[in-house]
């Protein structure tokens, strides 16, 4: 029997998929969310495949949580974002003082006294892109510069300066010590290794990120947030012995096949083999990079199916690939996890998503803004369900299952949203 299930994630999607093949999450909702947890609870003792459509923390998140649970999983398919990141901070040209100006901080006394020294790390490569993105987020957020000397060095000058602002933001606070035992996380088990604390770094920078506030510091904030995620990317990564396998997005209907799944990347392809990266990279494009998870409708479509039923996710994209002449045609039964979460953004695509027996679909969406509108083609689609209850404010878990020719609703009801 094939379930579809949308797990009671607080925020972003988190989709899974058990049949003959076994057990497929797509995307994780948001770090800290308890998926592991829920997980367990579902009996869900091994993933074949852990997937993340993009790079976003309501996405990516979870399955970072997965990593650190060290959850048993198959293979990870990540966003090739991921691996970009820091092939970029290896090539960083070091501009610190054109950095300090994209993040619209003054320039320290130290950098304009001397230049910077390259960080060396006997970890290897991975430790010291490491370490640059941690500075690089530091000065995002905090405006202090923590570069020079070894990799280790640099990381716990980082650390001392992040948990400086933990410790301000939370002291004196309701659950003070609660917030901080959440930030420091449940998974560090070689306390004061190189990778635990570029991924205490990482959480730090992903706790600064949250408590900016203000369209002035917004810029700064997705740069912070989007260091956070490839900073703990690249500790959770870092000698994994699961396999990993990365994606890109290509804009363009794709239908490329996974190997060994009855997987469809429906506008990616799987990276094999790595481009040359340019020979240096400037602030601005490493500044426009890890701003990059806060870009829209740029996420990875997939499409799972057998002989009998489907499911398409959609994800975070606008599907603006398709047209008259590129449609996705459905022939059997689908759960379809609508683009965008059923926002009006995508509702120009629901005319190229065709169907043999439109009757037999079931369109599903997940958290959205109770203030944003929902996509009338999506309120008119005749079978549809929500992970919210809009009336009543309530999160409720949807699982369908296959059964001869129609998928049953297990649990959840109907979308009511206007």
């Amino acid at each position: 029997m094939t379930q579809f299930r949308m797990l009671p994630v607080r925020c972003g999607d988190a989709y899974l998929l058990k049949s003959g093949r076994g057990a497929y999450l797509v995307d994780g909702g948001s770090l800290a969310g308890f998926l592991p947890e829920m997980l367990h609870e579902r009996t869900i003792g091994k993933l074949r495949a852990a997937i993340c459509t993009y790079p976003s923390p309501e996405r990516l998140g979870g399955i970072l949580d997965l990593m650190e649970e060290r959850y048993r999983v198959s293979e990870y398919w990540l966003p090739d974002w991921l691996g970009i990141m820091p092939m970029l901070a290896q090539v960083f040209n070091h501009d610190w003082e054109k950095w300090f100006e994209l993040c619209d901080w003054p320039l320290p006394e130290e950098l304009i006294v001397g230049g910077v020294a390259v960080p060396s790390s006997q970890q290897g490569a991975w430790a010291e892109n490491a370490a640059i993105l941690v500075a690089l987020g530091v000065v995002a957020c905090s405006g202090r510069f923590t570069m020079g000397g070894s990799t280790q060095h640099i990381l716990e000058k980082s650390l001392d300066v992040l948990a400086e602002q933990a410790s301000g933001r939370v002291v004196g606070t309701p659950g003070g010590v609660r917030q901080t035992l959440q930030i420091l996380g449940r998974g560090f088990r070689d306390w004061g290794s190189t990778e635990e604390n570029v991924l205490l770094c990482g959480r730090l920078l992903y706790h600064a990120a949250m408590a900016m506030t203000g369209n002035e510091t917004k810029p700064q904030k997705n740069v912070t947030m989007g260091l956070a995620m490839a900073v703990m990317g690249i500790a959770l990564t870092a000698g994994v012995e699961t396999k990993i396998r990365y994606f890109r997005q290509t804009g363009q209907l794709e239908n490329s096949l996974v190997a060994r799944h009855p997987f469809k990347i429906v506008n990616g392809i799987e990276i094999t083999s790595w481009e040359t990266v340019p020979k240096t990279v400037s602030p601005e494009t490493l500044f426009s990079a890890a701003s990059r998870p806060f870009g829209r409708g740029k996420g990875l479509v997939l499409r799972y199916g057998d002989a009998e039923c489907g499911a398409l996710f959609c994800g975070d994209t606008t599907l603006s690939f398709l047209n008259k002449n590129n449609a996705l045609l459905l022939n059997q039964p689908t759960v379809i996890a609508a683009p965008r979460q059923g926002g009006i953004s995508a509702d120009h695509a629901y005319k190229y998503i065709l169907s043999v027996n439109p009757e037999n679909n079931i369109w599903v969406r997940s958290h959205y803004s109770y203030a944003c509108k929902v996509s009338n083609s999506f309120k008119k689609s005749p079978n549809k369900m929500c992970l919210n209850n809009c009336v009543h404010r309530t999160v409720q878990e949807v699982l369908l299952a296959f059964s001869d020719t129609r998928w049953d609703w297990l649990a959840g009801g109907g979308c009511i949203c206007d």
